[in-house]
């Protein structure tokens, strides 16, 4: 059934691999009507539309009888408690937005334990060395079980959506290179197919010339704001009054907050930086690609978060400021990680849908749009929602 042989993102996935594809040959010097814009053998068309903005974007248009029969089975309060509908976010979605709400429900569950120990932990306390010790190794414990019981869990479902590969060797062998890959026109030496070649050395040059440059800076400067961290602490507790209650409670934490913040904006810089950086690399296969920016993301993110608990730990070895900068941090990047993820999301789409709703004023006078060189016409409904999404974000 050619109908249901493919799901809708193994449909879209399709037709966005051919249009990627698409790569200029020698006879084409620069986009057809643009002649300032050049066009060398084997640059993929499409990116350099996007890049020159002739396409402003590129995105499938959401099937909304089927996302509203996915949600109300999914996100409702009705199903709040029940198993999140996996199949079918994977065959809309596909299996990387699939996996990654799967992990999202198995990490939730599995946090009931420790969090049950931590409120019997709260409700009693005291200051025993073996009962700190104790919760300390049912944590070391608990994350191991955890992740084990993940990695089965997730083979379990790559295998029920053939998605686990017989062989990574082989599947790498015959990987096609990306679409933003550049470089001199070329052939494969196995397939014989026209692509483009890069000389390796360059890309060598590159990494230690400019990439291991610019994170060496990066990674100077989450050191200098911890530096800054703690003066600030320092000053605070010379020049803050010391016997005002809550607000000297407040002043004491408020270093600790800033820094919190900081490590927010950090990480999120970081994550634009370490992108171009690995687009600048040029590497070829998107393995290799998707493997430097893991291992980028988690250098910065790692350094810019714990070098200050590294620090408090093993050379200032003050257990007290440890206690309460860890818990403050905690508390403080979860407050930061909600209002990111949940309340400037809803003000960015309240602006989002006023600006489409002044856009499309200039537009409700005509009922349909006839498309340049052809006789098609694109209903205003599809016009209308075209619109609309191409001001969400890019998982909206």
């Amino acid at each position: 059934d050619l109908t249901n042989f493919l799901t809708m993102a193994e449909k879209q996935r399709v037709i966005f691999k051919a249009i990627e594809s698409i790569r200029a040959s020698e006879e084409e010097l620069f986009i057809p009507g643009y002649p300032k814009y050049l066009l060398y053998p084997g640059k993929s068309i499409i990116k350099k539309y996007l890049s020159r903005q002739i396409v402003i974007n590129l995105y499938p248009l959401h099937d909304e009888e089927a996302l509203k029969r996915l949600g109300s089975e999914w996100y409702t309060l009705k199903n709040y408690f029940r198993k999140q509908p996996l199949d079918k976010i994977q065959e809309y979605f596909g299996v990387k937005i699939a996996l990654y709400f799967s992990f999202l429900g198995a990490y939730t569950i599995s946090l009931i334990p420790p969090a049950v120990l931590g409120v019997i932990y709260f409700i009693y306390p005291g200051c025993n060395v073996y009962r700190e010790a104790t919760f300390a190794m049912f944590n070391l414990i608990w994350s191991t079980v955890f992740l084990e019981g993940w990695k089965r869990y997730c083979s379990s479902l790559c295998y029920k959506w053939g998605t686990i590969d017989s062989s990574i060797s082989f599947a790498k062998s015959f990987e096609e290179p990306r679409a933003d890959y550049y470089g001199a026109m070329g052939h494969n030496l196995v397939t014989g197919n026209p692509e483009p070649v890069y000389p390796k050395w360059k890309r060598v040059l590159k990494f230690y010339l400019v990439t291991v440059p610019v994170i060496s800076s990066c990674l100077a400067v989450a050191f200098f704001v911890m530096l800054a961290y703690f003066w600030a602490e320092q000053w605070m507790k010379e020049y803050s009054p010391q016997d005002w209650g809550v607000i000297t409670t407040f002043n004491s934490l408020l270093p600790t907050v800033a820094y919190a913040v900081c490590i927010a904006v950090l990480n999120s810089l970081y994550r634009i930086v370490a992108v171009k950086l690995n687009k600048f690399e040029n590497h070829r296969l998107g393995s290799s690609y998707e493997n430097h920016l893991i291992l980028k993301l988690i250098l910065f993110d790692f350094v810019n978060c714990f070098i200050c608990l590294f620090y408090v730990a093993f050379y200032l070895q003050d257990r007290s400021l440890l206690k309460t900068f860890l818990g403050t941090l905690l508390v403080t990047q979860q407050i930061v990680g909600q209002f990111q993820e949940a309340m400037i999301p809803y003000f960015f789409m309240q602006r989002r849908q006023k600006q489409f709703d002044q856009a499309l004023k200039k537009t409700e006078a005509l009922s349909l749009s006839k498309q340049t060189g052809s006789g098609i016409y694109i209903d205003q409904v599809y016009k209308r929602q075209a619109s609309l999404e191409g001001l969400m974000d890019k998982w909206n």
